[in-house]
């Protein structure tokens, strides 16, 4: 379960909503007394997939919090589906430690990224604050795995690939940024812009690639060879 020791941690955005869907009674009920503790918003709660998607299309939260393994449905197929009727939602798996394919999947399918269990509560809402900042929070080891498995993939020589020809240099500086994990507010310090105008970008990046979310731009931009993989997103605290 959560860790509680370590210095007290900033809530995020009184505005930002959480929807917690953990199979465990054990798990849900603590992390909800964490969270109530540390002044989030929750709005409610759910053991299964299905009581999830109704509560998710009742409330429409901020950022869903889900466990992996869920009795009726995965949580890949739950992100799929709570994403298909809240676009805006972020999707932040909580979870034992999981494997990479799994990992990969969920980030596939949308998911903002994963917390696992044994964090501490400052660690959980750094993830739940970056997910709604539009980052994509991951642990070190978590992200060495998946920057491994990136490098491994074949790369295809980006010369000539018609999606990449059309992104513009600022495009690809954005992208390229992106890579990192860096959210919105992050990129623009980083290239003196507005977090509008980053935003702006990212949507021209995702429609030009044809991509769905910024981890298949990330994985794109990677094996065309745009961008190095990370080891590990920054802290934007």
């Amino acid at each position: 379960m959560l860790r509680m020791e370590g210095e007290p941690g900033s809530a995020p955005s009184p505005a930002t909503s959480v929807l917690i869907v953990l199979a465990s009674d054990l798990y849900r009920h603590g992390v909800r007394t964490a969270l109530d503790t540390r002044g989030v918003h929750v709005v409610g709660q759910a053991g299964t997939g299905a009581a999830a998607l109704k509560l998710a299309q009742r409330f429409i939260p901020d950022v869903l919090l889900i466990d992996a393994r869920l009795p009726d449905m995965s949580g890949i197929e739950l992100t799929s589906r709570v994403l298909a009727q809240q676009p805006t939602c972020r999707v932040l798996v909580f979870s034992e430690p999981l494997e990479e394919e799994v990992l990969l999947d969920a980030l596939a399918a949308g998911a903002s990224g994963y917390v696992p269990y044994g964090s501490s509560v400052d660690e959980l809402l750094d993830g739940i604050r970056l997910a709604r900042a539009g980052g994509t929070p991951l642990p070190q080891p978590a992200a060495a795995r998946l920057a491994e498995r990136i490098r491994e993939l074949p790369r295809i020589d980006g010369t000539g690939i018609p999606p990449a020809a059309r992104l513009s240099d600022r495009e690809l500086d954005v992208l390229r940024l992106l890579c990192t994990g860096m959210d919105n507010e992050h990129i623009a310090r980083m290239l003196t812009v507005s977090p509008t105008t980053v935003k702006k970008h990212v949507s021209r990046i995702l429609s030009k690639l044809k991509v769905d979310n910024r981890v298949q731009a990330a994985v794109y931009a990677v094996r065309m060879g745009l961008a190095e993989p990370a080891s590990g997103a920054p802290d934007s605290r």
